[in-house]
């Protein structure tokens, strides 16, 4: 598990926020409980939107992250806006498909709304992560989940980032 603040330039992090509102009504997007393995959602009676990143904005945004990154093979990445509404989450996991998953967050996040990055260490316990514009949050091999988003909460936005194998 590897965790970086401030992990790319407020400017940055506006210009991929503009473009999640830029498409936020277009037909570009995807949601998780007609995507997802059911097992990621099961429980969660909210959906999360998912769309592609633009090749433009992946490249500022691996320019900007990738010496964080583990390295994989052929500079092989796939991302994703991830736009979370209220009551979704994900369900325990582990990302063995890939040598990594990765979140940048683009908004900060109160944790009364939910929407909290649980993961379980080597030793058995279990850490949360509050959202804040700009952490990236890095895990390989580690269980996590996302908490539910409260009813009342604003969308949680982020950027997921998977290495390929």
């Amino acid at each position: 598990m590897k965790i970086i603040q401030n992990a790319i330039s407020k400017d940055l992090i506006d210009s991929l926020n503009g473009e999640v509102d830029s498409i936020r009504s277009q037909e570009k997007w995807t949601f998780s409980n007609n995507n997802w393995n059911p097992h990621l959602y099961d429980g969660y009676a909210g959906t999360c939107l998912a769309a592609k990143v633009q090749d433009n904005m992946k490249l500022k945004i691996l320019g900007a992250i990738r010496k964080h990154l583990p390295l994989v093979k052929q500079d092989k990445y796939t991302l994703n806006y991830h736009y979370w509404l209220p009551h979704s989450g994900v369900q325990w996991h582990g990302d063995e498909d890939y040598v990594f998953g990765a979140t940048l967050y683009l908004n900060n996040f109160d944790k009364r709304w939910g929407g909290l990055f649980l993961w379980q260490n080597d030793q058995g316990e279990i850490r949360a992560e509050i959202p804040e514009a700009g952490k990236l949050v890095i895990v390989q091999k580690e269980m996590h989940s996302v908490t539910p988003l409260m009813y009342n909460a604003p969308p949680r936005r982020a950027v997921q980032i998977w290495g390929h194998k």
